[in-house]
């Protein structure tokens, strides 16, 4: 990463560099990568495969916009790298959805050492807002819940938030580099948020997410509020004034399943019901296609 895209991406978290890579740095970098830079899946929802590299430092660094775990994952490591951390190791994990951890390796987080080994995790929607000790295996206290990580029968290493599964690490170690230069993971249809068009940012009392570019959610101190947005003008003000992204036109999903697709309605509201518990208004798939 060159000199002018470290700084880029260190004014899009509002921080300067930082003087030490120790522990207290990487959690002021978690905590403030986590409320600037959004969770968001648009260019899945258009059809388009995930770049990793250089590419996602770009599209976070110089086009301020968000990523899916594996575009955060891989850009966080790239500029702790860059910063002078010298122990960063990509771990993949199995989401826990639906009562079951999912087959598919979706979910990738930082293991990184200083030299304490620490949890990172700047993609997860239910994540700690801080690092996590990697090593310890009692529950860690955090502004999002109480955290607590669990050695399995077969090696693995499972994430629990207020004794809930998050999902399950493989302790071997990955690199960005191996895989191929556009990744499809998250086009698999098992998955949720393949099918849905979610944005998500945390802040300083909770979190808002966009689903579909129609339902506001947002949690504070515990309480969930979901309210419907009235047309594209507001959907591109949510997008500049919550989520930081400045775009001409709503995007539009490309070829997707129908509104009234059962299975998709019961993946929505699976997926609805793990975030946030019974919503107080019935969740629909309206909105699947923005048109």
């Amino acid at each position: 990463m060159d000199q002018s895209t470290l700084d880029a991406y260190l004014r899009r978290l509002g921080v300067e560099r930082p003087r030490r890579t120790d522990a207290g740095t990487l959690r002021l970098l978690q905590e403030r990568h986590l409320v600037s830079v959004p969770f968001e899946n648009m260019h899945i929802r258009s059809g388009k495969p995930t770049a990793l590299g250089p590419a996602v430092i770009d599209k976070i660094a110089h086009r301020h916009r968000g990523g899916t775990c594996i575009e955060l994952a891989s850009a966080f490591e790239q500029l702790l790298r860059t910063l002078g951390y010298p122990q960063v190791t990509v771990l993949g994990g199995r989401i826990f959805h639906a009562g079951r951890f999912m087959a598919p390796v979706v979910h990738y987080v930082l293991k990184v050492e200083t030299p304490e080994p620490w949890l990172v995790d700047v993609g997860f929607l239910r994540g700690s807002r801080y690092p996590l000790r990697f090593d310890v295996r009692e529950p860690q206290q955090d502004p999002e819940g109480v955290f607590q990580l669990a050695d399995t029968d077969g090696g693995g290493i499972e994430l629990r938030r207020d004794g809930v599964p998050q999902y399950r690490l493989d302790p071997t170690p990955l690199r960005f580099e191996d895989f191929p230069p556009t990744w499809w993971a998250w086009t698999l249809p098992e998955l949720p948020m393949s099918h849905l068009l979610v944005a998500s940012i945390l802040d300083a009392t909770g979190r808002t997410t966009m689903v579909d570019q129609r339902r506001l959610l947002e949690v504070s101190g515990g309480r969930t509020s979901e309210r419907l947005l009235d047309g594209a003008a507001e959907v591109l003000e949510v997008y500049r004034s919550r989520f930081g992204i400045a775009l001409d036109e709503v995007p539009a999903p490309g070829p997707g399943p129908e509104e009234d697709d059962p299975v998709v309605l019961e993946q929505y509201r699976a997926w609805f019901r793990a975030q946030y518990g019974d919503p107080e208004v019935t969740p629909v798939a309206g909105g699947f296609p923005m048109r």
